[in-house]
């Protein structure tokens, strides 16, 4: 706030203290007039935090309210079933999504397949880095990561392991999953 905008807050806010306490004054009631100084004293305090805040990110304070802008989420990145019975079904990103055979539990589950483990592996998205993380959940028929180069690596149990965009997932040496980002 600058100085002249300060002073003349200043004379506003005395001048309706003032106000309240002859009211005040003139009813007798010292817990009415305490409770009106302090309802003033906070209507004054939000107006002026109200102005200085939308000063300071560069707003206007015209008076008129914007209509509320749309946002559309959409998830960053994405898995994708690529062969077997389960082709082309697709779990999006929240937090984390978990591959397995138990559909109660996993968002992208084969529960036709038992050599699915119930909670075979869990996939993360770090979206900073656009990165996956994976981590086999010590299923018996493990997960192997392929690289987009081609190479193949087994995960150990419980060990997380970096994975990148267009690397796919091999569950049960069946089902593979393409690690995505979303368009």
């Amino acid at each position: 706030m600058s100085g002249s905008e300060l002073a003349l807050f200043g004379k506003i806010f005395v001048a309706i203290a003032g106000a309240f306490a002859q009211v005040a004054t003139a009813a007798n009631d010292n817990v009415f007039g305490v409770i009106v100084a302090v309802v003033v004293l906070l209507g004054c305090y939000l107006l002026y935090v109200k102005g200085r805040t939308r000063r300071q990110y560069g707003r206007k304070s015209s008076g008129k309210s914007r209509p509320a802008q749309k946002s559309v989420y959409r998830p960053p990145a994405r898995l994708r079933v690529l062969n077997g019975p389960f082709k082309g079904e697709v779990a999006v990103f929240d937090d984390c999504v978990l591959l397995g055979r138990d559909p109660s539990d996993a968002q992208l589950s084969f529960p036709s397949d038992p050599k699915v483990s119930r909670a075979h592996c869990a996939v993360r998205f770090e979206p900073s880095q656009k990165q996956f993380r994976v981590k086999d959940l010590g299923s018996m028929n493990h997960t192997l990561l392929v690289r987009r180069n081609g190479a193949r690596i087994w995960l150990p149990p419980f060990i997380e392991r970096g994975a990148s965009p267009g690397d796919r997932l091999v569950l049960a040496s069946r089902h593979e999953v393409l690690l995505e980002l979303a368009r």
